[in-house]
């Protein structure tokens, strides 16, 4: 996928199983899983907004995950990724010429030793971690018997739901099922982004990756069974309404949601 001098957003979106000989790209041939670049003559910027993705097992030579170039110094050129996981390696972001990358609440697997920056012009904001996502169940690139020759490789797709000791979805047995670990990507994501449709208990706090805000994200676990009745005030789902849920409710007072015609 490539966004050439313009304006980019995407959402609860999963990049997987991506190939590429040359400089990366899901789809084009500069970025593996997704590229952005400004290369017009009229010094047209690009602008690229990445919320709740999830980039794992993509191949290429660099930037697996994204890839920004900015040939024009006169440009101003903008990536902000927010409560995404980028979980590729070994070169998981790649900076070329000083684009702005802004990234928060957001699981780098392996850190800022996976960026590539040479004009430093990544900003590490809040939120971010460095850890195991806990997928259900990763894919993986299966040699086809020749462990030698990567050419004849193939992608053997998997699942990428976030594991949790209070449930997660299976969307093969269309059900919900419990784990023995808990990801750390669960209520990671930024704190003033709406859950969304996340199923209780959802912590008050949005996940990280695709499935984040959605009604297939994985749901909190607070270390104690899952509460079988709901208490009003129980904002975040740990059966008790304490200072946790008042915090939530003061961080999103008067806001609005979406409204329903009908």
């Amino acid at each position: 996928m490539a966004n050439l001098y313009g304006a980019l957003t995407i959402e609860n979106s999963l990049f997987c199983g991506n190939l590429t000989s040359l400089e990366g790209g899901c789809v084009d041939a500069q970025g593996t899983a997704l590229m952005a670049s400004s290369a017009n003559p009229v010094l047209l910027p690009f602008n690229l907004a990445l919320n709740n993705c999830t980039f794992a097992d993509n191949r290429g030579p660099r930037g697996r995950a994204i890839r920004c170039k900015s040939r024009q110094t006169a440009s101003v050129d903008t990536a902000l990724v927010t409560n995404s996981i980028l979980n590729d390696g070994p070169t998981e972001i790649e900076n070329l010429h000083g684009s702005q990358v802004v990234m928060t609440f957001t699981n780098l697997k392996g850190g800022t030793e996976l960026v590539y920056d040479p004009c430093g012009a990544v900003t590490w904001g809040p939120g971010n971690i460095d850890a195991d996502p806990c997928f259900a169940n990763p894919g993986h690139w299966d040699p086809n018997g020749t462990a030698d020759d990567p050419n004849d490789d193939f992608f053997v797709v998997g699942d990428y739901h976030l594991k949790s000791q209070t449930g997660r979805w299976d969307p093969n047995r269309q059900s919900w099922v419990k784990d023995d670990v808990t990801s750390p990507c669960i209520d990671a994501g930024d704190p003033n982004s709406p859950v969304g449709d996340e199923p209780f208990p959802n912590g008050g706090r949005i996940n990280m990756g695709a499935y984040g805000g959605t009604a297939e994200a994985s749901k909190s676990y607070f270390g104690e069974p899952t509460c079988e009745t709901i208490i009003a005030g129980d904002i975040n789902g740990d059966c008790k309404v304490d200072s946790r849920d008042l915090a939530i409710l003061s961080q999103h007072w008067l806001a609005f949601g979406d409204v329903l015609v009908r």
